[in-house]
Order: structure tokens, then C-alpha cells, then sequence
């Protein structure tokens, strides 16, 4: 893969991971447009996480039997495509169609493109997967804001820009990157991989499910409180500048604490600042140290999970699957919940999926599986 290539795969991260968070931004207006509840606006996230989860089986399949400019690529078009008919939509109806186009397209750039990311489990492939996820994590800073910008004043033409953006990307990336990745069914897989890789599946379908409801409910919940919608959008973008920043310099700390560890870590430490955010009255500086301590957890995990099942190519695919089962269902339940305890108990909703992830991340540590690394 050429650098700018390399460089195109984090762009489309940026751009995929900034627009799906951004739906958190645009739920607001979208009931206010469409006369819905809390519960039918967030009924997004289920669209977007079902066709997500679609594409991310597609991307897992064709990973390994399609050339990589290919199977990364056309998830970045079909985003585009996506994103023009949410700008242009008339109806709710309209609106989530183009929803599950850009869930088609963002399913199946992430799993290709974090394959070719982690492909070997290496010091290089810990970097590009902390980088990639880095974009992703920049992406949901900017680009929330600048949809809320263009919310209020001209969200059609900001919202198709953003199309042109993902359209760009998907053409760089398509040419300058060649060759597939291969499915290497003969190597040798380390005793007791397939159990364990199940329960990091399980672990980060949990973690997701942690990150998505802050990503969808953290500005409703802010406006809930009695701030502005855009203190809300500011809200979102504080939790993805921490969650950015952890991951641009989390590889270094994979020096000294093995990624497994770091993964459990700071998993059971986004429990005390959640308990922060619903207890203290220092909101923001709570949302920003959740960021921070969440940072490590999904590249690291997604690594771990490379580590044990060496020459397999669908590994990264398997691993979106959970992960966008969390992300789905997730913020889902979180506003049917919400509806019933109120608003305010969003912070305390999401400590047991944390919990849980975190200590599951530690069964699997005390599992002892061996990890296969590649030469850099």
C-alpha cells in the first residue's frame, strides 16, 4: 500500500467515524423536523447499526477474495451516496434510507480497512491501528461540529460537502492500493484461541456500547441539564478530542503494559469517571477523562484479537461485528431506558456494560493464550 494510500484509509476513518457520531448532533433536529419522541429518534442508531452490521459481513467476506482497493473502497462511495440522500431527504423515511446506505458503506470499510491496519500484529500494525482509530476518533470531534454549524445555517450543503469528502477519499485510496490480503488456512492457531476470541468479542461488544451512548445521548443529556445544543455538540467533541489524544501516544505505553492488559485497564477505569459524570459537578472535566481512559481499549483489544489468530484476514471483520452489535443496540435501549429512569441516569446506565467488558477483558487475560507476533 502506497503512503497516500495509507493516508486515504485514515481519511475515510475520519470521515465515517465523524458522521456517525454526528447522528447524536442531528437526532435534535430531526425530532424537531419530524415530530418524533426520544425513542423513535433514536430508533437512528438501530438503522444505522443493522445496515452497519451488513456491511461489515460483506466486508469480512470479501476481504480476501476481492482486490483490497476494491473491498475498501466502494464502502467510502456507498457512504457518499448515503450521505447526499440524508441532505436531501423530505421525510423520516427518506432520511433513514440514506442512513442505511452510509451503515453499508461505514461496515464494510471498517472491517477491510482495519484488517489491512492490524494485519500482523506487530509494532508497525499497533501504530496504524492506533492511528486509524485515532481518525476515526478525530473525525467525531470535527465533524459533529461542523454539522451543528451547518444546522444552523445551511445543514443540505454542509451535509453534501461531506459527501464530496467521503467520495475523494474512496477515489485515493482506490488508486494506490493494490494487492488482497489471503486467507492463510494452514497456520497454526495457539490452544484454546477460539474461546477466548469469543469472549473479546463479547468484551468489546460491551466497551462499544459504552462509546456509542456517549457518542448518541451525551448531547440530549447535556440539553436535558439546561445547556445550549451546542454546549451538547461541545460535549461530544471534548469525549472524541480525549479519546483522540489517548490513542496518538496509547502505542508508546504498548512499550512497557502488553495490550491485553492496557485493554482491561482502562476499561474497569471508565467506571469511576463515569460515576463522576452522574455524582460531581465537574461535567466536562468527567466527559474529558472518560475519553482519555477509554482510548486504549478498542485498538488494543482489536490486536489482541490479530495476536491470537494469526493469518486469518476475517479476524477484524468478526471483531466490527461485535462491535457494532454493541454500538447498536446499545444507544437503542439506552433511550427506552431513558424514557422510563429520566435523562439524567445515562451516566449510571452505562457503568454495567463497562464493568462487564472490563472484567471479561481480565478472564481472558488469565487464559494464558499465546500471542503470535510478525516481524516488523
Amino acid at each position: 500500500m502506497k503512503k497516500s494510500g495509507e493516508w486515504a484509509g485514515f481519511a475515510i476513518f475520519a470521515l465515517m467515524g465523524g458522521f456517525s457520531t454526528a447522528y447524536g448532533v442531528m437526532v435534535p433536529v430531526f425530532r424537531e423536523r419530524f415530530n418524533l419522541d426520544i425513542a423513535q429518534g433514536g430508533l437512528i442508531f438501530a438503522v444505522a447499526g443493522a445496515s452497519a452490521f451488513v456491511g461489515i459481513a460483506l466486508g469480512t467476506w470479501s476481504v480476501s477474495k476481492i482486490p483490497s482497493r476494491i473491498a475498501g473502497a466502494w464502502g467510502a462511495f456507498s457512504m457518499s451516496l448515503g450521505a447526499v440522500l440524508i441532505a436531501l431527504a423530505g421525510s423520516w423515511t427518506a432520511t433513514l434510507i440514506g442512513v442505511v446506505f452510509v451503515g453499508l458503506g461505514f461496515g464494510s470499510s471498517d472491517a477491510t480497512i482495519s484488517q489491512f491496519a492490524s494485519n500482523g500484529g506487530n509494532a508497525k500494525a499497533v501504530k496504524r491501528t492506533n492511528i486509524l482509530n485515532a481518525s476515526f476518533a478525530m473525525g467525531a470531534v470535527v465533524v459533529p461540529l461542523v454539522i451543528n454549524y451547518g444546522i444552523r445555517t445551511n445543514f443540505t450543503v454542509v451535509v453534501v460537502a461531506i459527501s464530496f469528502a467521503f467520495f475523494i477519499a474512496g477515489f485515493i485510496f482506490f488508486k494506490n492500493v493494490t494487492g488482497r490480503l489471503t486467507h492463510e488456512k494452514q497456520r497454526e492457531k495457539p490452544i484454546g484461541h477460539r474461546l477466548v476470541l469469543f469472549s473479546l468479542l463479547l468484551g468489546i461488544a460491551f466497551y462499544v456500547g459504552v462509546e456509542a451512548g456517549i457518542g448518541g445521548w451525551v448531547p440530549t443529556y447535556l440539553i436535558e441539564k439546561g445547556m445550549t445544543p451546542t454546549m451538547g455538540a461541545w460535549g461530544v467533541a471534548l469525549f472524541f478530542s480525549m479519546l483522540t489524544l489517548g490513542r496518538v501516544f496509547s502505542h508508546n505505553i504498548t512499550k512497557y503494559i502488553s495490550p491485553a492488559w492496557l485493554s482491561a485497564y482502562a476499561q474497569l477505569t471508565a467506571v469511576i469517571a463515569l460515576l463522576m459524570i452522574w455524582y460531581t459537578p465537574w461535567t466536562f472535566f468527567s466527559i474529558a477523562l472518560l475519553g482519555l481512559v477509554c482510548a486504549p481499549v478498542f485498538p488494543s483489544v482489536l490486536v489482541w484479537a490479530v495476536r491470537i489468530t494469526p493469518g486469518d484476514p476475517r479476524t477484524a471483520g468478526f471483531f466490527l461485528l461485535a462491535a457494532i452489535i454493541g454500538g447498536t443496540f446499545s444507544p437503542t435501549l439506552m433511550g427506552y431506558l431513558m424514557r422510563y429512569f429520566g435523562t439524567n441516569s445515562l451516566p449510571l446506565i452505562l457503568i454495567p456494560p463497562a464493568l462487564i467488558g472490563g472484567l471479561i477483558f481480565l478472564w481472558a487475560i488469565r487464559q494464558n493464550v499465546k500471542e503470535h507476533i510478525d516481524a516488523d
